[in-house]
């Protein structure tokens, strides 16, 4: 009896490795993919929230807001899907602009993904406004072309820390921008927390000339009211009940309510209330900082990735 039992194990020992090299060899040949919108999620707080919103609530620094692009992105390019849209803007940022924006956004933003990490990314942005559709995610797999990361720039340090001296001190950077990921830490002037990120001459231009730039949600509105005063400030929300700006006033932020009835209306009944073309940076008088300092301070901020 217990020879027969030894033999007849052997069959089943038998089907028992061979399933298992099967199964081996089907996630060879078939890999197994993911699609987390939880870690796109994560993948958004780390690589793209310091440009772009997500919350209706909240103003985008430097990108286009997002908070409905899973409905937008359907809109953007006629010949594209939404998920097609949104693979396009996150692996070949500078294939299509919104307009109004300029190319700012790193074109090596995906490098080190993996494809599924890619597609993690795109399923969280179609909650934004949108229904993620798992097949249509899938069926991308194949069409997820991760750029190499550019070659790393040689970094002078000494320069590096002469832009850190100038930004604290002489340049007066840090009254405004805070350098720490701390509550509130943006809302007098955009995060220069991932500054490297960005082109090298529009960093020079938003020393020299900041009102080429001005980025959005960090310009200011002036509104007229009926009463014959004029306010202004950042604005920060826009109900049907009013404006909500921030103003700085002697260096204390103020939070500004402007209810909708007491604004001054045009004659054609639209609200008198007019972004300014000046930027609320002050451009530096000509022979405020040298052109080594400035390119000291630039050093610095290429640094801030």
């Amino acid at each position: 009896m217990r020879s027969l039992l030894k033999w007849m194990a052997i069959p089943l020992l038998a089907v028992t490795i061979v399933m298992t090299v099967w199964v081996a060899a089907s996630t060879r040949f078939f890999p197994l993919t993911q699609v987390d919108y939880e870690r796109g999620h994560k993948l958004f707080q780390t690589r793209c929230a310091t440009c772009h919103a997500v919350d209706e609530n909240s103003v985008a620094a430097f990108g286009p807001d997002l908070s409905r692009i899973g409905r937008d992105a359907a809109q953007r390019v006629p010949q594209l899907s939404a998920e097609e849209y949104l693979l396009q803007s996150i692996v070949d940022p500078g294939a299509y602009r919104q307009a109004g924006h300029h190319g700012v956004m790193p074109e090596d933003i995906s490098a080190g993904l993996q494809p599924q990490d890619v597609l993690s990314l795109i399923g969280y942005l179609m909650t934004r406004g949108g229904q993620p559709d798992g097949r249509r995610l899938l069926s991308l797999l194949h069409e997820v072309r991760i750029p190499h990361s550019q070659v790393q720039e040689a970094v002078d340090l000494a320069a590096v820390e002469a832009g850190r001296d100038l930004f604290l001190g002489k340049a007066g950077c840090a009254k405004c921008h805070v350098l720490r990921d701390l509550p509130g830490h943006n809302l007098r002037a955009p995060s220069l927390l991932q500054a490297g990120s960005h082109d090298l001459e529009y960093l020079r231009d938003a020393i020299r000339d900041p009102s080429k730039h001005i980025t959005p949600g960090y310009g200011t509105t002036i509104v007229y009211l009926a009463s014959g005063k004029i306010v202004s400030g950042r604005l920060m929300q826009e109900t049907e009940a009013g404006l909500v700006l921030l103003a700085d006033t002697n260096g204390v932020l103020n939070r500004i309510e402007v209810p909708r009835d007491q604004i001054d209306v045009e004659d054609d009944g639209s609200l008198m209330v007019f972004p300014s073309t000046q930027s609320p940076m002050p451009n530096p008088a000509p022979d405020a900082l040298k052109d080594e300092e400035v390119e000291a301070i630039l050093a610095f901020l290429k640094s801030m990735r």
